[in-house]
Order: structure tokens, then sequence, then C-alpha cells
């Protein structure tokens, strides 16, 4: 889905990351920290969905 708007929280810091996804639904954050996150996903008229403990390592790609 395009437009989602995509947050992601270190759980240890605090520090955020934003992105949207694009019209195939996807989406990037460039040059992440590496840690745990909670991430967030939330687009008008759609209830939001968070996932917590998403780990994140060095020079890594994921993809859920």
């Amino acid at each position: 889905m395009a437009g989602v708007a995509i947050t992601a929280v270190d759980e240890g810091t605090r520090k955020s990351y934003s992105a949207v996804t694009t019209a195939e639904g996807y989406y990037s954050i460039q040059f992440i920290k590496a840690g745990t996150y909670a991430i967030t996903a939330s687009i008008k008229g759609f209830e939001t969905v968070k996932k917590t403990g998403i780990v994140v390592a060095t020079n890594q790609v994921k993809r859920r």
C-alpha cells in the first residue's frame, strides 16, 4: 500500500527515523543505527500497526 507512514524508534535511545511507503508498498530507512526498534505503520482510515523487538545489525537489510 502506498503512502503509509513508517516510524522506527530505537527502544534504547528513543531516537526515531521516518519513511513513507512507495507505490509498491516498500520503504527504506537509510543510515539507521544498529539496535532494537519498535516499528509503527499508519495511514488514515486504517488501524495503526506496531511491531516491537525488531533487531537491526550494522550493514543489514531487514525484510518483514
